[in-house]
């Protein structure tokens, strides 16, 4: 951006921090799923067959390691990553409407949060002027 554009709002220096750090843990429960994917006691608890959790786990490092690069690409002020990013957060948010209608206890309780972060990641991008400025509109 040029000295004389406007500067990047609060709230997507925010998605940017937070995308950073959702991508990290992302990339670490992949990593995790992976090396445990033959455990007996996580099959059972998360009813996948070990080829699942296989293909899970490198799911959650390509999701992860899109999330990162995304968000430190988001504070550029780049209208395309702009709706990469967008995209990205409404998958997040139709796995918590899956999550909350198919899982039980905690996990149901992690699909409410990804449902409510994902939305307010949405009206952050999308849902004021500053923003649509930052962004060239």
């Amino acid at each position: 951006m040029s000295e004389g554009s406007i500067r990047r709002p609060g709230g997507i220096t925010l998605l940017v921090v937070l995308g950073v750090i959702n991508g990290i843990v992302a990339i670490g429960a992949g990593v995790f799923m992976l090396l445990d994917k033959d455990s007996i006691e996580l099959q059972e608890e998360v009813n996948m067959s070990t080829n699942q959790l296989q293909a899970a786990g490198w799911g959650l490092l390509v999701i992860g390691a899109l999330t990162v690069i995304l968000s430190l690409m988001l504070g550029k002020g780049s209208n395309i990553v702009r709706w990469m990013y967008g995209i990205l957060m409404m998958g997040n948010v139709g796995f918590g409407l899956w999550g909350l209608l198919s899982l039980h206890g905690e996990q149901q309780m992690s699909a409410a949060f990804s449902v409510i972060f994902g939305l307010m990641v949405l009206w952050i991008l999308f849902g004021n002027e500053r923003t649509d400025e930052f962004f060239k509109i």
